[in-house]
């Protein structure tokens, strides 16, 4: 990949040479039970070796059938993800720009500053499916739990200077203005913890009924997945 520009002064290359081993095994037990077992190992030139495991539950207490409740479906799911920092994340992160500026190395220790990493997830889900009326109605509910962890964040044009204390006024203003060019050094990747849904629906011979609705928690951070809003805030 590569970045240039010339009115910045711009002239960035590079090259991420990774591989990806994925699998599945999916089966089932006397028709009650079905499983299913995957996921993917990634070398990744940037990061190392990550996995992205992934498990699938399906259970029926009751099998559906004719009857007033009769069809009870539970079900649960987890599965673990990353996402590959962005050739601009890459290339704007602090701990790169830290590495060209006077005193950056000096700051990097002493802040605990690292390079960036692949952005984390893990996501648990799970529900019950209610038959009824001989299959002609469904209840249905579902919850999801979500965990993000090694967000990559934005840096204001005014926080850099302060790692930095050996700067003078001059070299401050100039750096805020080379920052403030460039734009900022990161990008949020934030989600909702919790989302839910939920559904119900009935079909009969001549017309049928749906239901849903959908609902998410506050995310602790700009949920503009293009970008963020100017003053970093929701």
């Amino acid at each position: 990949g590569a970045k240039k520009s010339t009115a910045l002064g711009i002239d960035q290359t590079l090259e991420r040479a990774n591989y990806d081993y994925t699998g599945q095994i999916q089966g089932s037990y006397k028709y009650r039970l079905y499983f299913s077992l995957g996921g993917g190992v990634e070398k990744n030139q940037l990061f190392g070796t990550q996995g992205a495991p992934r498990v699938g539950l399906v259970y029926y207490p009751v099998r559906p059938g004719k009857g007033m409740f009769h069809g009870t479906k539970v079900r649960f799911n987890y599965a673990q993800g990353y996402q590959e920092p962005s050739l601009d994340e890459q290339f704007g992160s602090l701990h790169n720009f830290l590495l060209t500026q006077p005193g950056g190395e000096a700051a990097i220790q002493q802040f605990h500053i690292t390079p960036v990493v692949e952005e984390q997830s893990r996501t648990y889900e799970g529900g019950v499916a209610q038959s009824f009326l001989s299959e002609r109605g469904l209840l249905r509910v579902s919850y999801f739990h979500n965990q993000y962890g090694r967000q990559i964040e934005p840096v204001t044009a005014t926080e850099v200077p302060a790692l930095l204390p050996q700067l003078n006024v001059s070299q401050r203003q100039a750096l805020e203005s080379l920052i403030g060019d460039a734009g900022d050094l990161d990008r949020p990747f934030n989600r909702p913890p919790n989302t839910d849904y939920a559904a119900v629906s009935y079909n009969g011979e001549q017309f049928s009924v749906g239901f849903t609705a959908a609902f998410a928690t506050r995310s602790d951070d700009s949920t503009f997945l293009a970008g963020r809003d100017l003053t970093g805030g929701n």
